[in-house]
């Protein structure tokens, strides 16, 4: 897969499953979710991911038919939104309990009957407990119990109440919420929708979630920590002592998609957790990039000094030797050069910094750097000092009053300047010269919609960012004859249009990462152009997965059947040497005399193969010369694959052994005269 569809596909679950918003159910789904609970799942539509085009992709290349019909059974029954709360203690795995709750749109004898006849008849089909016997179904007005048989037998409780569908293995807590009144007057116990980890969680309770999940460490670390009590300098490398929950939030209504991934920690964060922490001011950096630059990369820190003290704290944790060694190396250049290369050069780089890429030509990207300096004046002297102590020369050129200069040794190819107190750093003055022009005439990232949109949501000054021009990728991906190969896999016709359209639009992706007192939060969003965009960009970008993944399959079923085919030829050999240099006349006689099996003579890409000895000639995927003799040349085609797949090629055996895949039209060419010796 290239660079361009592996970027693109990256994105599979981040675009948007459905483009119509839907109001909030969380709250009254989660009302009694205790605020111990160790675990909630909340899904406003769980048809959006059970009948997502990947999924359904997978079920039918991989699994069972009922399993996909176990699937489609459950996006059916569970039509509305869904919670699933998990309680209990993992110490204590007999008391650990699971409750369901939904809004359904069937009544309870719909909802009943399609549980029992489609959802456990699948699961019934599937055979999930071989000699345990069936899952059972019995029902008693509004409520039911299916029967899970197996080493651990396990009773789920369904009932009914104002419009939902509650499900627990735990009978009692079912028949308490179904019993209980609407509302109960007395004193509420403290929710998890009143918990510090959700509100740190979702900050803003009426923003859309389409999908939650949280997890409760609390409970988890010490089984970490024991775990973990060979090697516990990895436990506080990673900072788990102070790790309370993590949560994440996603939504995928409307142009945009996003999703939240918070951390919850005790206190400030520590250990690895601190090396993200931002400055929580501005950032302005990407004035310096042109507006069609494809991706940036960039963070905002105190100063360098400053990252590099915080990974050495880590580093000790590790080994402080090599904190040591880095110390002696810091006093050893200062002793040689006379400025300090931590406080003095490190340290003169502040506030921010970027990476970015730029590729009007897909084959040759152009890549930009850019760092703040606290004084430009100092930065100058250290490459003065720099300069004179290897002896290098620099050639300088003048870009509307900025002085670019560049290394004159061939081995350098960069070339810098300072505009506004930034360092800019490119491959060749022309990309410096570009740089300089965004910053003057304001056309840069900073004068891009989609970039300011995505950077609004972003904390101020946060630790790293990310951003990617998505339309512009694929626009590239379809130069570089990406997607030339989707019409022969037999994906839908319309991904290619599909894709057209994601090209044509203004959609992009962005990512933050940054910690805070309290919390560890990583944000992902992506904006389309268009109402279309959002809605459409799974599909596509699915799509795009689905062809890059059946072309890597197809090439490894290549492979496999080079791999057979290479073998029924060393064993022909084999063959031979002990018949006078005579091969086979069939390839029946190899198996006969056990040199192949009948698998070997199967046609992979379909999974098929000869049942029987008496079927091996005339069902076997390869075409055999037989009666080759001794005196064959070694490029004498003796045996290859019956067929040319995708119009491409097809696998050929030679007569001294080894296989080759001869592309067309070269390929038909010996096949025809493969099938006129094999008759």
């Amino acid at each position: 897969m290239s660079i361009y569809r592996t970027i693109i596909c990256s994105f599979l679950f981040t675009v948007a499953a459905s483009a119509a918003e839907r109001p909030n159910d969380f709250s009254s789904l989660l009302a009694d979710a205790p605020a111990d609970a160790l675990g909630v799942v909340y899904v406003q539509h769980p048809a959006d991911l059970l009948t997502n085009p990947f999924l359904q992709w997978f079920l039918q290349e991989d699994a069972a038919p009922p399993v996909a019909e176990a699937v489609e059974a459950l996006a059916r029954l569970f039509d509305g939104p869904a919670a699933i709360v998990v309680t209990g203690s993992p110490l204590r795995p007999d008391l650990l309990a699971v409750t369901i709750t939904a809004k359904v749109s069937k009544d309870p004898d719909a909802f009943f009957k399609s549980l029992d006849k489609e959802l456990v008849g699948a699961l019934n089909r599937i055979e999930t407990f071989p000699g345990a016997g069936a899952i059972g179904f019995d029902r008693s007005g509004e409520s039911a119990v299916v029967r899970f048989p197996g080493p651990m037998p396990v009773h789920v409780t369904f009932a009914f109440r104002d419009g939902c569908v509650r499900a627990s293995s735990s009978s009692a807590m079912v028949e308490s919420w179904r019993s209980a009144p609407p509302e109960d007057s007395g004193e509420k116990a403290k929710t998890f929708l009143d918990s510090d980890d959700f509100k740190r969680m979702a900050p803003d309770r009426t923003r859309q979630i389409d999908l939650l999940l949280y997890c409760n460490g609390r409970s988890l670390m010490p089984l970490a920590r024991v775990a973990l009590s060979d090697s516990p300098e990895v436990f506080e490398i990673l900072g788990l002592g102070q790790m309370e929950a993590a949560g994440l939030t996603a939504t995928w209504s409307g142009k945009r998609t996003t999703a939240d991934l918070t951390v919850c920690l005790n206190g400030e964060p520590r250990a690895l957790a601190q090396l993200f922490q931002g400055t929580g001011r501005p950032v302005s950096i990407a004035k310096l990039f042109p507006s069609d630059t494809l991706f940036l990369l960039g963070g905002a820190f105190n100063s360098a000094a400053a990252v590099v003290d915080r990974v050495n704290k880590v580093l000790t944790l590790v080994d402080p030797e090599i904190v040591r060694e880095y110390e002696q190396e810091q006093f050893d250049f200062a002793c040689d050069f006379g400025f300090d290369i931590h406080n003095d050069v490190l340290g003169n780089l502040v506030d921010e910094w970027a990476l970015a890429v730029r590729a009007d030509n897909a084959d040759l990207p152009e890549i930009m750097l850019a760092v703040r300096l606290e004084d430009p004046g100092v930065f100058d002297n250290h490459v003065r000092a720099l300069v004179g102590a290897f002896g290098l020369k620099f050639s300088a050129t003048t870009h509307r009053e900025v002085t670019v200069f560049k290394p004159q040794s061939a081995r350098l190819d960069l070339a810098y300047g300072v505009v506004d107190n930034y360092l800019m750093i490119a491959s060749d003055p022309a990309a410096v010269y570009r740089m300089v022009d965004a910053w003057r005439d304001h056309k840069s990232l900073n004068d891009v919609s989609g970039y300011r949109t995505a950077a609004k949501r972003f904390a101020r000054g946060p630790s790293a960012f990310g951003y990617l021009d998505v339309s512009q990728l694929t626009r590239l991906a379809f130069e570089n004859g990406e997607f030339e190969a989707i019409p022969a896999l037999g994906v839908d016709e319309t991904l290619v249009q599909e894709l057209q359209h994601l090209a044509a639009d203004h959609a992009v992706a962005a990512a933050m990462l940054d910690s805070a007192p309290g919390s560890l939060r990583m944000s992902l969003e992506f904006a389309g152009g268009s109402d279309k965009s959002a809605a459409s960009a799974g599909h596509a970008i699915w799509g795009s997965f689905v062809a890059s993944t059946a072309r890597a399959r197809e090439l490894s079923k290549r492979l496999t059947s080079a791999s057979n085919l290479r073998w029924l030829a060393q064993a022909s050999k084999i063959y031979a040497a002990d018949h006078g240099g005579e091969w086979p006349a069939s390839l029946s006689q190899l198996v006969e005399q056990g040199n192949i099996t009948l698998e070997m003579l199967g046609n992979v890409y379909e999974g098929t193969a000869p049942r029987t000895i008496a079927d091996a000639d005339r069902e076997s995927y390869f075409l055999y010369r037989g009666n080759v003799t001794k005196d064959a040349a070694p490029t004498e085609v003796v045996a290859g694959e019956r067929e040319i797949r995708h119009g491409e090629g097809a696998n050929f055996a030679y007569a001294d052994g080894h296989v080759e895949f001869v592309r067309e039209p070269d390929a038909s060419r010996l096949l025809a005269v493969l099938r006129a010796k094999s008759r």
